[in-house]
């Protein structure tokens, strides 16, 4: 598979990486392993990195793409609404996902799409420094 996902105890975050080509059952198996691994930690915060990936999905599929997330975190007992996603990008990628970014939002879930690591992590974390899960 083209990622890793850990769980990073000291940020209290769930990690993804994803290199090379992400296609829809990539998608599904990278949502997998996320809920997974955030379910096994009690962790609500996930960082998901694709500035490094080729997104191969259709525009059609990142409109579908929250619907997945919230139908597979739902399956393992979660729920998306509790759950704050913060995802990166290369700046070729922005359009698309700012239309995902939308999408998701339109579905009430707490998602927010950027080109940088670290202002990605800062703004997951900012809700955990006021002790909201």
């Amino acid at each position: 598979m083209p990622f890793t996902v850990k769980y990073l105890p000291l940020e209290n975050i769930v990690h993804a990486q994803c290199t090379g080509a992400m296609d829809l059952p990539g998608f599904k198996a990278l949502t997998a392993e996320v809920v997974r691994q955030g379910k096994q930690a009690d962790c609500h915060y996930v960082l998901t990195d694709f500035s490094s990936a080729e997104i191969q999905v259709s525009i059609a599929d990142l409109y579908l793409l929250p619907s997945l997330i919230a139908q597979k975190t739902k399956e393992e007992g979660g729920n998306i609404h509790s759950i704050k996603r913060a995802i990166v990008v290369s700046k070729t990628q922005i359009r698309e996902w700012q239309f995902y970014e939308d999408t998701s939002q339109n579905r009430a879930q707490q998602t927010k799409v950027f080109l940088d690591f670290e202002s990605a992590k800062q703004w997951l974390q900012e809700k955990q420094t006021m002790g909201n899960k």
